[in-house]
């Protein structure tokens, strides 16, 4: 589950960003690229006590060539989804059998040549089906060896390149196995890559990288995991349940993240074996698919560095979910779309079937917005449900089909295609599904834009080295329309990154920000500029970017991983004019080697051996300090910054370490900045966290035990019994309790102050508590009723404006504030009326428009119990879009 975390941040214009589709890959087309999310139809269905169906089966074949036809040997090819890259044969030849019956992505790669993939190779029951693939010669070489914790080589290891986008990471583009010196080769264009390694019994471990024009080095240490086997069972009968999805969820405080195994689906035996997981306390849940049971609450098993437990039992019962279908504007059912489901707690989301039908279990009952999206449909707006303790079987969701923009990049290159880059987003929930972001063509130059409003857009091009164009479509109802653009140098800026010794900087990314303009629009994601041109260092630390449009830009420089360097001196402003071509741009920067070394001791203050490391870069390291851009004759721009951290549960970043015979340990590889570091030891029964600490620095952590929470929450005069408990402090947690007393009691935090909050039906409260050793803290809350407040969003001209996101903003913020949202808002209807449930306090309503400030003259206070009528709320007109700027096109 990924948390919606959206933090709003308000300059002239505020802008609410929320986080892409997890594991949306090329938007163009449909494919299956991961396995089914947890509640998805396309996992193992079944009923209580009755076997899963046995899948269809079918066989891919196929070659893989050059383009004279010739076999490449030492090619591999990788059906995404069905486990880890097969060797071809001395002719170029590849069979994989026992493939489910559908659409898969394939990926065919090889040194020296540009890697394909193919993105819905149909598998047909029973049937072989062919898919040959052609290899171009070119791209840059990534080497490195996959070695363990002690230092020895892993064969068999997978490493695969996945593309960074604006929100995620994109679909695996290549694979390779590791020989038995561990060793892997890789060939990749230029752009911004996450390389990937793994094996079943080693924790994944992966690195951001920026591949410029030259080959890079990219060494992976992967950590032993841990498995628990087990079965899962109804409550009601006792019996075992097939088809249910295990998921194992690292406990919140492990690392500073929570980090969990992909779901993995019980045998008809109702077995299960999870593999991959992380040392310390896990919490294993099960769900069922096809009816909606599932577990109460999670169940803790420790483990141990490589250990197995056995013989654990994961118990479901019936729970509420939310179920439909998805259908296109003449009512037929939409295979393949992804419904999202957004709650205060995360998101959720599955994949329709054949019949358009879907089933998502829900943590708990409250407010969803349901989203749906699919390639070739454009997204219709949310749908708004509440949850109660009953199923909701009869939602319908209807896309319209999307027109298509075909199109071809000239001269034939790799780049990155964007649709109206200028524009802010159109509505909060648009960001979610961003029709906007992780278009790019192929070699060949061929790129397909869908889904994509009717209407005039227009679609820019960028290519690796900054060469770029634009073009102008208006795009029909339906079809498709073709375009071409034609791929420009114009200004350039050149020169050279020297660290504080005066030797080259290799692999840095210079960013390069426009800053002159009358509309300045930035984009920040978990710290990184995305809206800003990146340009790779060379081997002498050089780099150019061209392509840019007169102007003034600001210069900064960050490591190959992403993380902000000291620049010497600290603003770097370069003005360019019309196709000139500026050269001898000389950028300094204070460098470290990027890596934190320290000792853990234990209780005792002894050296802690075998203690797992790992650094954690919390939230406000990622949310560097919005700037406003200047305008032309030095007058401040009109400027939009977006920044968002992305708290995914699904994948961890960096893997841990372990401490050796005198409790040190080395975490190497970081990107440069400050970080958390967290040690455990003893199965998760020892935790340490040394805050704050810097890369290039030497640390120490102690380790000590963990405490207990209790407390009771009552509405002043009877136990609440239906409470969501929030701990904020050094560790944060989040759990429904569903008890006759009001009790809860929350175990394994680290000693320190939390802030606790209750929520639930009843409303909600607050106190804070100190968690120490020894005794149990206890703290009691006294939740106040919620009220709501009532309006009608309507324009300048009376008209009501239909499906806006509204938000009570606590307080008011000033022109440069910022607040924080988790969940989705509440939207007006479609005459344009609202209403909000919040708890007690002073607010602003804020509309969330394209292209218009939120914020309103609409302010009120909330009582407990009272409903506030605000009436008519008149929104100011949006303003245009901006003209597009080719300096400014996204990364």
């Amino acid at each position: 589950m990924k948390k919606l975390v959206a933090a709003v941040v308000v300059v002239v214009v505020v802008v609410v960003g929320l986080l892409l589709w997890h594991g949306r890959g090329k938007p163009a087309r449909t494919v299956a690229t991961a396995p089914p999310a947890v509640g998805s139809t396309a996992a193992g269905s079944a009923s209580a006590g009755g076997a899963p169906s046995t899948p269809s089966r079918g066989q891919l074949e196929g070659r893989v060539h050059d383009a004279q036809g010739k076999p490449i040997a030492s090619a591999v090819v990788q059906v995404v989804d069905a486990g880890a890259p097969r060797a071809v044969g001395a002719d170029g030849g590849y069979r994989i059998d026992a493939l489910e019956v559908g659409p898969h992505a394939v990926v065919a790669s090889a040194p020296g040549y540009l890697p394909m993939r193919e993105d819905a190779a149909a598998v047909v029951d029973g049937q072989t089906t062919r898919l040959d693939f052609t290899l171009t010669a070119g791209g840059h070489s990534i080497t490195g060896t996959v070695t363990d914790a002690s230092g020895g080589p892993i064969e068999g290891a997978t490493v695969t390149a996945q593309p960074k986008q604006v929100l995620d990471q994109g679909p695996i583009v290549a694979g390779a196995l590791t020989d038995r010196d561990g060793h892997y080769r890789l060939t990749l264009a230029s752009g911004g890559y996450v390389i990937a390694g793994e094996r079943d019994d080693y924790l994944r471990a992966a690195v951001d990288l920026e591949l410029g024009e030259i080959d890079r080095t990219v060494d992976l240490q992967l950590v032993p995991a841990g498995v628990v086997e087990g079965v899962v069972r109804d409550v009601a009968t006792g019996a075992p349940v097939p088809g249910a999805r295990v998921n194992a969820l690292g406990d919140p405080g492990s690392f500073g993240v929570a980090r969990r195994a992909g779901g993995v689906v019980t045998d008809a035996d109702g077995r299960f074996r999870a593999t991959g997981l992380t040392p310390g306390v896990m919490r294993l849940s099960a769900v069922v698919p096809a009816d909606g049971r599932q577990s109460r609450e999670p169940v803790q098993v420790s483990l141990g560095i490589g250990e197995q437990v056995t013989a654990v039992e994961l118990w479901v019962e019936a729970a509420p979910y939310i179920a439909g279908r998805v259908i296109d504007q003449d009512g037929k059912p939409i295979e393949k779309a992804k419904v999202l489901a957004l709650s205060g707690g995360g998101a959720e989301g599955t994949e329709t079937d054949a019949d358009g039908a879907f089933q998502i279990p829900a943590g708990e009952p409250g407010p969803y917005r349901l989203i749906a999206s699919h390639p070739r449909y454009a997204a219709g707006p949310p749908r708004s449900v509440t949850l109660a303790e009953q199923p909701i079987r009869d939602v319908v969701i209807t896309l319209t089909s999307s027109p298509r923009v075909v199109g071809t990049v000239v001269p034939p290159t790799v780049a990155t295609i964007a649709v109206d880059p200028d524009q802010q987003s159109r509505t909060l929930d648009m960001m979610v599904i961003d029709p906007g972001a992780g278009f790019s063509s192929g070699p060949d130059g061929k790129f397909e834009v869908s889904p994509i409003t009717p209407g005039t857009h227009t679609i820019s091009a960028k290519a690796a080295d900054g060469r770029r164009g634009t073009a102008t479509v208006v795009v029909p109802a339906q079809g498709d329309v073709a375009v071409t653009i034609e791929l420009a140098d114009r200004a350039s800026i050149a020169g050279a990154v020297h660290d504080q010794r005066g030797a080259p900087v290799v692999g840095a990314a210079v960013v390069i920000r426009r800053t002159s303009g009358a509309v300045v629009n930035r984009t920040i994601i978990n710290g990184v500029e995305v809206s800003a041109d990146h340009a790779v260092t060379g081997s002498d630390g050089s780099f150019i970017m061209r392509g840019l449009d007169e102007g003034t830009y600001a210069l900064a420089v960050h490591d190959e991983r992403g993380g902000a360097l000291a620049m010497k001196p600290k603003a770097v402003s370069v003005k360019l004019g019309a196709s000139e071509q500026k050269r001898g741009v000389a950028l300094s920067v204070e460098i470290d080697d990027g890596l934190i070394r320290g000792v853990v001791t234990g209780p005792d203050g002894a050296p802690m051996v075998d203690a797992w490391v790992s650094a954690v870069a919390g939230p406000e390291s990622m949310m560097p300090e919005p700037a406003d851009g200047d305008g032309p004759d030095g007058a401040k721009a009109e400027s939009t910054t977006r920044m968002m951290v992305i708290s995914d549960t699904s994948a961890g970043g960096d893997p841990p370490v372990l401490t050796d015979g005198q409790g040190r340990f080395e975490l190497r590889g970081l990107r440069r900045g400050s970080y958390d570091i967290v040690a455990e030891a003893e199965r998760g029964a020892l935790r340490g966290r040394t805050p704050h600490v810097a890369t290039g620095t030497t640390t120490a952590v102690r380790l000590a035990g963990l405490g207990v929470l209790t407390g009771t929450v009552t509405d002043g005069r009877a136990p609440v019994t239906d409470v969501t408990i929030e701990l904020d402090g050094p560790t944060s947690h989040r759990q429904r309790y569903r008890t006759t007393d009001g009790r809860f009691r929350i175990e394994r935090l680290e000693p320190g102050t939390y802030h606790v909050r209750a929520s639930g039906p009843s409303g909600s409260g607050s106190a804070d508590a100190t968690v120490g050793l020894g005794a149990p803290a206890t703290v009691a809350i006294t939740v106040i009723g919620n009220g709501t407040v009532r309006g009608r969003l309507v324009d300048s001209a009376g008209q009501p404006v239909a499906n806006a996101p509204v938000l009570g903003v606590p307080g008011s913020i000033g022109e440069h504030g910022t607040f924080s949202i988790e969940g989705p808002p509440e939207t007006s209807d479609g005459d344009g009326r609202f209403t909000l449930t919040l708890a007690p306090g002073p607010y602003t309503l804020f509309v969330l428009r394209p292209n218009t400030s939120p914020g309103t003259d609409a302010k009120f206070t909330i009582a407990s119990g009272q409903t506030v009528e605000l009436g008519d709320v008149t929104l100011p007109a949006a303003s245009a879009p901006p003209a597009p700027k080719l300096g400014s096109l996204a990364h």
